[in-house]
């Protein structure tokens, strides 16, 4: 048994969720969730009851209830606007609901009988189009056209594809199509209403497909690409030495389909196999450790050696595969997999959780839901990013283990320019041994700090600027998400783009929430003040408390502690802003007594 270099990713374990996602339903014992998705900002969980629960990502809290008299829901899918959920049922009926929050929202709802008997196994959206297959193989697509009333929406469903198996997964790239059943795979142009196999070796099982940007690629319009849904027919497949003419904007964007024995094909967009990645024996190096709350809290993380501890290695069939911040992700119901393409050494998976009953990621974060009912929030970082995420968060200590850690590697490799502020390290750090090792670190972070402070043309060095770091790679962060919502692949650039990310998303939404807030009340303060005479001070000026508007059905407020599993009407709850209210409302007061004063005076 060798030791071997730890690979440069951290995987960390964030704050635990599990009590606020089940907070709804906790005092109706016969309302179970059944399945989850995630996007941008919000989660959604269908439940037993056919109610769709939705959240707040940030800071996680319940926002808003869809309700559904048409049994269980078993699948579903938030778009990527984030204004339309999609969700299935026992009896094969798809459902698209709008789930906009805010008073003028529109909450139409429409049907796709096309899977009817059958259980609908995977969705996804593509624009206003949303893909689905069932059990029986069938591909068929909804599409949602012009809005011809304020609740009411035109849509068409149509069936483009009766395929050989059971459909796995659903994957969609501009205007390509990727669909995995349990013996194939296939790529389809939804523009020519063509579809391919990918290979020609059939396979028996549930095995996953996804598209994956292997660098930065500037995508292409696809509006005028999207036919008129009167115009779509029924696809015709083409034989395996076709290939598909691929446009510019899908160059650089490649096929991944899972095959047995922890192997992965690579292929490109027309269709073409290029070649087979193999993870069998890599995988049979031993798990790594996940730093849990506890110890980033307390700046301890076990460091056990990466050992091969099976000389035959793992094999493993992946049923769904992700682009995760440049890796494929997937999962099994005791194991996450992080497999790396550029390569393979660097390849980790983790065993720390069992009774894995979903797994979803967006960015660089993966929700991993438990049979249990808990939803374990992760993010998958390399350690360049995290360490500048510890330095910044005063992790000061473990950031110096882990640069103690990772020492060869970072020497090793070229340094973002970020890391400069981790030169300070040495003002923050009392352990003269630990010091001693990292000393050779400390000089080329030095020697990154001297090069940044000479960029600065007025003169100003800028020493330990961590803002400056944070904000910086926060806006990088926002420009690795493309307009499909995945990260591109392949070489990696070294900046820190997405370390920082989720530290902006509270404070900012609660920021702009405020400000809304803020306007509305100073607008119903003005407008009260026009009515005030001058001529009449002795009339004591009363100003109502301005109250937060707070939306509710036409039948009953809904009360959390008392959760219905059916209502008529979608309920909302406003997202809790007390942090902020309390300094508005002090703002506001001290605004309004200024005010009354000059006027009375």
């Amino acid at each position: 048994m060798s030791n071997i270099m730890p690979p440069p990713y951290i995987l960390q374990e964030l704050p635990n969720v599990t009590e606020c996602i089940n907070y709804p339903i906790k005092n109706v014992q016969r309302i179970k969730y059944t399945c989850f998705d995630v996007s941008k900002s919000l989660l959604a969980f269908g439940a037993t009851s056919g109610g769709i629960y939705i959240f707040n990502k940030n800071p996680c809290e319940f926002v808003q209830l869809i309700p559904n008299k048409d049994g269980a829901i078993t699948r579903l899918s938030i778009s990527a606007d984030e204004k339309h959920v999609g969700f299935a049922n026992g009896r094969g009926v798809i459902t698209v609901s709008g789930c906009e929050q805010g008073p003028n929202a529109l909450h139409s709802v429409v049907t796709s009988k096309e899977h009817q008997g059958n259980e609908v196994t995977a969705l996804a959206w593509s624009g206003n189009m949303l893909f689905s297959g069932d059990d029986v193989g069938k591909i068929a697509v909804l599409q949602l056209q012009s809005f011809i009333a304020k609740t009411m929406f035109q849509s068409s469903s149509q069936t483009i594809m009766n395929l050989d198996s059971r459909v796995c997964q659903i994957d969609v790239k501009s205007y390509m199509l990727l669909v995995s059943t349990l013996t194939r795979c296939y790529l389809c142009d939804t523009t020519e209403e063509q579809y391919r196999q990918i290979g020609q070796k059939l396979r028996d099982g549930e095995f996953g497909a996804c598209f994956v940007n292997k660098e930065n690629a500037v995508e292409i319009n696809i509006k005028n690409k999207v036919k008129d849904y009167s115009e779509v027919r029924k696809y015709s497949i083409i034989n395996e030495d076709s290939s598909f003419v691929v446009g510019r904007g899908l160059d650089n964007t490649l096929v991944f389909a899972a095959r047995p024995s922890s192997r992965l094909w690579e292929a490109a967009v027309d269709g073409t196999v290029k070649r087979t990645h193999q993870f069998k024996q890599i995988l049979g190096r031993s798990p790594v450790n996940i730093l849990t709350v506890d110890a980033y809290e307390h700046e301890r993380h076990s460091f056990d050696e990466i050992a091969t501890i099976n000389a035959d290695g793992l094999s493993v069939n992946f049923p769904r595969i992700y682009n995760l911040n440049g890796v494929i992700f997937s999962y099994k119901k005791d194991a996450l997999f992080f497999l790396n393409l550029d390569n393979v050494d660097h390849t980790i998976w983790c065993a720390r959780y069992k009774s894995i009953a979903d797994c979803k990621v967006y960015g660089d974060a993966i929700y991993v839901w438990l049979n249990n009912g808990s939803l374990i929030n992760l993010k998958f970082m390399k350690i360049d990013k995290f360490l500048i995420k510890c330095y910044v968060d005063d992790k000061h200590r473990l950031c110096a283990k882990l640069c103690a850690q990772y020492k060869d590697y970072l020497l090793a490799n070229e340094m973002s320019t970020r890391l400069h502020i981790l030169a300070g390290l040495k003002e923050k750090i009392d352990d003269k041994e630990l010091l001693e090792t990292i000393h050779s670190l400390l000089v080329k972070f030095e020697r990154l700090k001297e090069n940044e402070a000479k960029k600065v043309k007025s003169g100003i060095y800028v020493v330990d600027n961590t803002y400056n770091a944070q904000t910086s790679l926060m806006s990088e962060m926002d420009k690795t998400i493309d307009n499909n919502e995945e990260y591109s692949f392949g070489n990696i650039p070294p900046e820190a783009m997405q370390t920082l990310k989720d530290f902006s998303v509270s404070v900012t939404d609660r920021l702009n929430t405020s400000k809304k807030i803020l306007k509305e009340k100073w607008d119903d303060f003005e407008g009260k003040m026009k009515h005030l005479s001058v001529e009449k001070p002795q009339e004591k000026l009363i100003v109502p408390p301005a109250q937060t508007p707070k939306i509710i059905s036409r039948d009953e407020p809904l009360a959390l502690d008392q959760t219905p599993v059916l209502e008529r009407d979608i309920v909302f709850k406003q997202p809790s802003q007390k942090a902020i209210e309390i300094e508005n409302n002090i703002s506001s007061k001290t605004k309004s007594v200024n005010l009354s004063i000059n006027i009375l005076g």
